[in-house]
């Protein structure tokens, strides 16, 4: 078992843990305008692109913009200026001409993390037909072979086609006929990236408010409410272990516990991520010791974020409900005074009778002290009381645990044979 350490931090009868950093985002605008380069062939030689101008002094669109009303959407992005392969001529007559287009940007992300996204579209407007290449890739719907010279194109999602450091996209625009005022020729595009790093941070405190013969134990300071949230709780003789597992509330922004003062070291662990089963996770621990009326953390050792693997080693046991009551979930840890959970005989050879009061049990399960399952039987709510065979158990130190929709009271007992 890995060792843990931990640090005191107690403001009067709130335990606070520190905040994890957040990850950041960056973002990437790209327009067309006299930073392209331009050449016939799409490996080059590359050369400067040219400026097509605005509609109102440039040769071609004079012509064009009154014979079209205007309908040339020449701005499909605001800032976006129309590029061509070679400056307007003179006499406004355009050669009929393939030209490629070329620019390059960087984009700083780790492509291991699984909190990264990356993000990435584009808009274009072309006369007459166009291709777009990112990183040397293509794919049918980045195609576009009879776009339309006043129609848009796009946006398209790029995002598959990005990668980390220098990317490089390619368009190719193909002008089809020569002569004629019509036979405009331009590219106008605008391509938007961004790296988007989510922050998880599993930071949380704890507010211990003593109760009669124990404690009710909840979670404050609680970072990232709207994604999701997980709560393990464990008990062990010492400071480091060995842990038993003694519930688990899935779903829940936040807990509340009921701590019997059993004079145990108490182990919770925070796990928080994107979804249930994602690897954009984070989980944090802090060990407490509950006796004698005193609740507090373990002095002289510090917190540590740890590795959300080692949840998987154990067998968790029944849990508590999350997410229906306002962002609560509930498990208790020992016995609430009032509740009359008995066991006996205790310690019992063969056959274990469980009573109960002021508790809506509707599970059992027994469970040896490194939390694997051994036993477990449905029980009907209205009941108070069972008989447990307990034969097929050898001898040793079990734990029995009696759950409902809303808490859980874990007992011990032992079997001699």
């Amino acid at each position: 078992m890995k060792k843990f350490v931990k640090t005191l931090v107690v403001l009067t009868s709130v335990l606070v843990l520190g905040l994890s950093a957040e990850r950041a985002s960056a973002q990437v605008n790209i327009v067309t305008d006299q930073t392209w380069q331009a050449s016939q062939n799409m490996n080059g030689p590359w050369g400067p692109a040219f400026l097509v101008g605005a509609c109102t002094n440039n040769c071609v669109l004079q012509c064009l913009c009154p014979n079209w009303n205007g309908n040339l959407n020449i701005n499909t992005c605001a800032n976006a200026q129309p590029i061509w392969g070679t400056p307007p001529p003179a006499d406004c007559f355009y050669p009929a001409a393939t030209f490629f287009f070329r620019q390059t940007f960087n984009l700083n992300y780790d492509p291991t993390d699984p909190c990264t996204t990356v993000n990435g579209t584009v808009l274009w407007q072309a006369d007459n037909s166009s291709r777009i290449w990112i990183n040397g890739q293509t794919a049918g719907n980045l195609t576009s072979p009879a776009s339309g010279w006043n129609t848009p194109n796009g946006p398209i999602n790029i995002a598959p086609y990005l990668v980390p450091g220098q990317n490089t996209i390619i368009v190719q625009v193909t002008n089809l006929g020569a002569g004629g005022c019509p036979n405009f020729a331009f590219l106008s595009l605008c391509l938007t990236a961004n790296v988007v790093q989510q922050p998880v941070d599993a930071s949380f405190g704890v507010l211990p408010t003593p109760t009669t013969g124990g404690f009710n134990l909840s979670s404050t300071n609680v970072q990232n409410p709207n994604l999701y949230h997980e709560w393990y709780f464990m008990t062990g003789p010492g400071p480091n272990g060995p842990w038993t597992p003694v519930g688990y509330i899935p779903g829940s922004v936040n807990f509340s516990n009921y701590l019997a003062p059993n004079c145990v070291f108490l182990r919770i662990i925070h796990r928080v991520s994107t979804a249930p089963d994602s690897n954009c996770e984070e989980c944090e621990d802090d060990v407490f010791y509950n006796c004698g009326g005193q609740f507090k953390a373990i002095p002289d050792e510090e917190r540590a974020v740890i590795d959300c693997a080692e949840l998987r080693d154990y067998e968790w046991p029944t849990t508590g409900f999350g997410g229906t009551d306002s962002g609560f979930g509930k498990v208790q840890v020992g016995q609430e005074p009032g509740a009359g959970v008995q066991l006996h005989p205790n310690p019992s050879k063969d056959l274990l009778n469980v009573t109960w009061d002021k508790l809506e049990v509707n599970a059992l399960k027994v469970v040896d002290l490194n939390g694997k399952q051994l036993l477990e039987q449905r029980i009907d709510p209205e009941t108070n009381a069972l008989e447990l065979d307990i034969n097929s158990l050898p001898a040793g130190i079990y734990l029995l645990e009696l759950s409902g929709a809303y808490e859980k009271v874990v007992k011990k007992f032992s079997v001699m044979k």
